[in-house]
């Protein structure tokens, strides 16, 4: 899911190099026209071009919605795709896979053959394909494959509603508040603020996101050519709108996450290490070990005990017993350890490893 992130703030920064390419267009403009003398060609050329500025600012602001919105929409397809790959790899048996989303995925694989044979899903898979999986998925079956693009089946753009929609059919709730609480938006809030930490209440909370229906909206206008000189927004507007779809993008990768090391816990996939006996400066905390192990470099994870605060999740930065430094705590009746861990841990909530195959598949 990490790559996916990856492809978007790419796309974004593509995005925002070419705003910056405009803006020093615009600016080359009252230089040129300040040259005059043995420049006059030059100059009458300039002022030829800067003649067609509306139309050309009307079209590159149509070109970077199109393109923000495109990216967006793709981000959280991806998305979805790439948890719905994970789920059997987590869950191991078909059995063993939530049964919410064993439910919503037979209905929704009968919907994508419904679409498919009335030629409404670009780029169809092969019926017969769609068909065998399903087939494949028994309750004791631990070979067995999802149709993956069921999940993303949609009808509509990509509001917030129709994303939380996609998101719950494959058990991952989206909310406001899951957003408002992430790393993330707290992050982007304090930037903005100069410090302030949020305070939102759920209405605050659903307004913080709500560009997301706004660029969808501005996208239909121009897809509808109902788009005017009017609705054009500077520059610095449209790198306020990259900075929020950055955010956003991050956010939902975080709730995403969140839902897959919950599971995976649910699925005894991870060690526990339960509650901290002791919480030190410094982000480090102390808790037994009567069995395992633990290393530098483990991705230890903190469960906060109120689900619409996201995990937090590091690797093991150091660790002690009693005055000495070890790369590695062995497990003993009695044994206690330190570990130093690179987030703020909370001395209520509950902590665990998560193991290598998975830090793998999550691509942290």
């Amino acid at each position: 899911m990490r790559s996916d992130l990856l492809v978007l703030e790419s796309e974004l920064s593509e995005v925002s190099a070419l705003i910056d390419s405009y803006q020093r267009a615009e600016a080359l403009y009252p230089k040129i026209s300040a040259l005059g003398g043995e420049h006059a060609e030059i100059v009458d050329i300039s002022n030829d071009l800067a003649k067609g500025r509306t139309s050309q600012r009307k079209y590159q602001y149509i070109s970077v919605i199109i393109a923000l919105y495109g990216a967006m929409e793709q981000y959280v397809e991806s998305l979805i795709l790439s948890y719905a790959r994970l789920v059997p790899v987590i869950c191991g048996r078909f059995g063993n896979i939530p049964e919410a989303i064993r439910i919503k995925h037979h209905e929704l694989s009968v919907d994508y053959l419904s679409e498919i044979k009335m030629n409404r899903v670009h780029e169809p898979e092969d019926t017969h394909t769609i068909v065998r999986r399903l087939s494949m998925c028994r309750i004791r079956a631990t070979k067995y494959e999802l149709n993956n693009r069921a999940f993303t089946l949609r009808t509509s753009n990509m509001s917030f509603d129709r994303v939380k929609t996609l998101s719950a059919n494959i058990s991952v709730v989206v909310s406001p508040r899951r957003l408002v609480n992430s790393q993330s938006y707290q992050s982007f809030y304090s930037e903005k603020t100069g410090g302030l930490e949020p305070a939102l209440g759920d209405a605050e909370a659903r307004s913080a996101f709500s560009f997301v229906d706004d660029l969808v909206a501005k996208r239909n206008r121009i897809a509808h050519g109902a788009n005017s000189v009017d609705d054009i927004e500077d520059y610095p507007l449209l790198l306020d709108r990259i900075a929020e779809l950055r955010m956003y993008g991050r956010a939902l990768h975080e709730i995403f996450e969140d839902h897959a090391i919950r599971l995976a816990v649910k699925q005894a996939r991870a060690s526990t290490l339960g509650v901290p006996l002791h919480k030190y400066k410094g982000n480090i905390v102390c808790f037994p070990l009567e069995t395992g192990e633990i290393r530098v470099g483990d991705v230890v994870f903190m469960l906060p005990t109120d689900e619409n605060i996201p995990v937090r999740r590091g690797e093991a930065l150091s660790l002690r017993v009693g005055n000495g430094a070890l790369e590695t705590v062995l497990g003993a009746p009695g044994a206690n350890f330190g570990v130093k861990l690179p987030y703020n841990p909370s001395q209520t909530a509950n902590y665990g490893i998560l193991p290598v195959d998975l830090v793998e598949k999550l691509d942290l």
